[in-house]
């Protein structure tokens, strides 16, 4: 008994090799082109086939996620967005140090390794201090969060007939 299995976004093409064929959203047709991303495939076995495949949506993920950045037009990250992620990352290292140490005692540990190693001085701040106020809101903030807003509401679908 045989098992085929179809991968998704793989054609065979006549010739016997395979392609990876997958369009880009219609929102980025603009930035990327109206054109699907093709590609022919070098693999010729179904295991090559499958690590092929996945190479090739990491890629198409990785153009998308760069035209969306190009769509939105951000200028960068504002102090107060890095100070978010800062927060996120410091409780991630944090929890990443074992050992039978206090909360309080890791946070003072890393503090002491973070300004051995001159790291960005807001990541210093994120560790040492987490209650403290984060940076003031900027015209980027703005931007960013204005950029955000009206680009999801272009994407999204007005009636049925766009779904």
């Amino acid at each position: 008994m045989a098992i085929t299995v179809k991968l998704k976004h793989v054609d065979d093409l006549k010739d016997g090799t395979f392609r990876f064929r997958r369009r880009y959203p219609k929102k980025l047709w603009d930035i990327l082109g109206e054109e699907p991303m093709q590609e022919r495939m070098k693999a010729r076995d179904e295991v090559g086939l499958v690590r092929e495949q996945a190479a090739w949506l990491a890629e198409f993920d990785r153009r998308v996620a760069d035209a969306e950045k190009k769509l939105l037009g951000l200028s960068g990250e504002s102090p107060r967005q890095k100070w978010a992620r800062y927060l996120d990352e410091a409780d991630r290292m944090v929890a990443d140090i074992s050992g039978p140490v206090e909360i309080g005692d890791k946070r003072t540990l890393l503090a002491a390794e973070l300004a051995r190693v001159e790291a960005d001085p807001l990541l210093y701040r994120a560790v040492a201090s987490p209650a403290s106020t984060p940076p003031e809101v900027t015209l980027l903030d703005a931007k960013n969060e204005y950029l955000a807003t009206v680009f999801i509401r272009r994407s999204e679908p007005t009636s049925f007939a766009e779904i």
